[in-house]
């Protein structure tokens, strides 16, 4: 007798352009995996990429969508306000036509928003009686305003099921709303894989820092010019900045000239006025960052969120490179551990820590044994996907 399958639809705001969408795709493809999974999984992406072609591998229907509606609190309020009048008279009416395929969808038996910005939408499908279920997965730390509230609340009251990447996801929206019923901590999955190729340099033997995000001032992509200035003269030749993901620079970032926002130019533009053209390395965005992170020798991530436990973090662990983060968290990154975790950011510390890394690279063996543990320990797929499958049957 066959058991009828459960529909799930799974909507993603970043379509294989972002952590979150990969955490996504290996939670969905651990699980396809598994051949006695009871589900038949559709997936709707924002934008388009490489992750359509992997689901359709897998066999998961896999469509694209650009006008699914999203909304992101921001710490400015007057651009919160900016933002709600732009998503209340463009953003919701430009999603009329996704909105009459979902009422088309009322078969499904559960719908997983992948990100909390789809809070508004969440509620939307709860009012059109769409989805028996539905899943809220946090994988974000909002700012605490009153936007964020509300995006919290309508997700509550419209989710039966709340997931957390982390114990700080859960901790934040704690503080924001009272928290809902029904919750789970499912560390982001990470899967390695042996065919790679590296990313071969001119100054090979250098010390290679890399920096795998775009170009953000909250995720202190500029702090990478700080830290390289914070290297003696004398030693700076032998480290080398590997820097892949969109460099476009954000509007009123310190210490960087408004021409270069205003003429369209990027971070490597401003690096290349210094001169340092030989010690920093921009790759672009990467169709297979596995690559570049199976090249580096540390992972530099001087985030100004305090969030050390990002998916770019992750990876880099899984292959035994030993980050440098920002935050209290240490159940990744730990100083003497796996990396060189601060509490409060201080650039001549970071760059003493590599200049003693570059002179002692044996340590290097240490922290890769210990960073390949902790991801075995708390990201495997396997162990992600089988929670995953107990909220879906719940």
């Amino acid at each position: 007798m066959n058991i009828k399958k459960k529909k799930i639809l799974c909507i993603d705001i970043e379509g294989g352009n972002g952590g979150s969408s990969r955490s996504l795709f290996y939670l969905i493809s651990t699980i396809v995996e598994k051949k006695n999974h009871q589900f038949d999984i559709s997936v709707i992406c924002r934008k388009d990429s490489w992750v359509k072609n992997k689901y359709k591998k897998i066999g998961v229907k896999c469509s694209i969508d650009k006008s699914i509606p999203r909304f992101t609190p921001l710490i400015n309020p007057s651009r919160n306000i900016y933002q709600t009048i732009i998503f209340i008279l463009k953003i919701w009416p430009q999603s009329s036509h996704f909105r009459r395929k979902m009422i088309k969808f009322k078969e499904f038996d559960i719908i997983h928003f992948n990100h909390i910005s789809l809070g508004i939408l969440a509620l939307w499908c709860k009012f059109k009686n769409l989805g028996i279920n539905k899943v809220m997965h946090i994988r974000t730390l909002p700012p605490k305003n009153i936007f964020s509230k509300l995006l919290c609340y309508f997700a509550k009251k419209s989710c039966s099921n709340f997931i957390y990447i982390t114990e700080n996801e859960k901790n934040h929206l704690h503080s924001l709303i009272k928290g809902p019923q029904n919750e789970a901590i499912i560390y982001n999955p990470v899967k390695t894989t042996s065919k790679l190729k590296k990313i071969y340099i001119k100054n090979e033997k250098s010390l290679k820092v890399g920096i795998l995000s775009n170009f953000s001032y909250n995720r202190g992509i500029d702090r990478a010019l700080e830290i390289f200035e914070a290297i003696p003269l004398n030693k700076r030749n032998f480290f080398i900045f590997m820097i892949a993901g969109d460099m476009t620079l954000e509007k009123n970032i310190p210490l960087i000239p408004k021409s270069f926002t205003n003429h369209k130019k990027n971070f490597s533009d401003f690096v290349k006025t210094k001169k340092y053209k030989d010690s920093f390395l921009f790759l672009g965005q990467l169709k297979k960052p596995e690559n570049f992170l199976k090249s580096i020798d540390v992972l530099l991530k001087p985030t100004r969120l305090n969030n050390p436990w990002g998916r770019d973090i992750l990876e880099a662990l899984s292959f035994g490179k030993p980050v440098i983060s920002i935050g209290t968290y240490k159940k990744f990154v730990e100083t003497k551990k796996t990396g060189f975790l601060q509490k409060k950011y201080n650039a001549k510390k970071i760059a003493d820590w590599l200049v003693n890394i570059e002179a002692n690279r044996h340590y290097l063996n240490t922290y890769s044994y210990e960073a390949k543990k902790r991801i075995k320990e708390f990201c495997d797929p396997n162990k992600s996907s089988e929670k995953l499958i107990k909220i879906w049957k719940q």
